[in-house]
């Protein structure tokens, strides 16, 4: 398949569809490649298809999309430009080409599939390091993945993550999760919404603030909570107590 790229457009009208997508998938929408064309390739009759991919500048997305929900009420073109900037930073199949000022930005399916698997593998990784309560050696870890896909990415996770300060590596070849582990998570994280009796309500309040002002490791980990834990972090922090707790009830039954 062979790809062209256009760096710009002509003006457009608003589609008023738009508005009800957010600004996120607005911007995809804007920026989703033209109709693939099928060809033949010279002699050798082939068949070619040619994808026509669109790359906007933020200034020509801000014209394009400015009669957006999410952007029309903001106060000044810079407000409207970082909106967009923040849209496009959330949503990982677009990619930047370019420098900073003459920048475009494409939207790039495969990009997207390719980089949520290896997040998704990233979360795998952290669950196992979790699940040993957050070390664990190289020989270990290549043991419980030697039949799952991911193994080969592992060493470039690791990396990854090191980089990050969500794991340091240890002498022997072995791997501790840090605070941060906690509440790290590399795909887009879930909102949800619980209803709490107004005494759980309480506690996560009451464990935030202390949770927040301890240096000791966690009972069961070998880390110490984020340096602030907001309610959700306590949530992170006591679902993975529980799983390990009641992991630890069934090995000894």
């Amino acid at each position: 398949m062979k790809e062209e790229e256009r760096t710009d457009g002509p003006d457009e009208e608003y589609n008023e569809e738009l508005s009800s997508l957010t600004l996120e998938r607005a911007i995809i929408e804007l920026l989703r490649p033209e109709e693939a064309r099928v060809g033949v390739l010279g002699k050798s009759g082939k068949a070619q298809m040619t994808l026509t991919l669109r790359g906007l500048g933020i200034s020509s997305i801000l014209q394009r999309l400015e009669p957006h929900p999410d952007l029309i009420y903001r106060p000044s073109r810079r407000a409207k430009m970082t909106r967009i900037r923040r849209a496009i930073n959330n949503t990982e199949s677009i990619v930047k080409i370019g420098n900073r000022r003459g920048a475009s930005y494409l939207h790039d399916p495969r990009t997207h599939v390719e980089e949520t698997d290896m997040k998704g593998a990233t979360n795998l990784v952290i669950e196992l390091l979790m699940a040993s309560s957050g070390t664990i050696s190289r020989d270990s870890m290549s043991e419980a993945t030697k039949s799952d896909r991911w193994r080969g990415f592992q060493n470039e996770i690791v990396s990854r993550l090191e980089k990050e300060g969500i794991v340091e590596k240890l002498d022997g070849d072995t791997i501790r999760c840090t605070r941060e582990a906690w509440t790290h998570d590399p795909l887009v994280k879930r909102n949800s919404t619980f209803t709490l009796t107004f005494r759980t309500e309480c506690l996560l309040l009451e464990l935030a603030k202390s949770l927040s002002e301890r240096s000791a490791n966690i009972p069961g980990f070998d880390m110490p909570p984020p340096e602030v834990v907001s309610k959700s972090g306590v949530i992170d922090i006591a679902v993975a107590c529980l799983k390990r707790a009641i992991e630890h009830v069934e090995a000894e039954n």
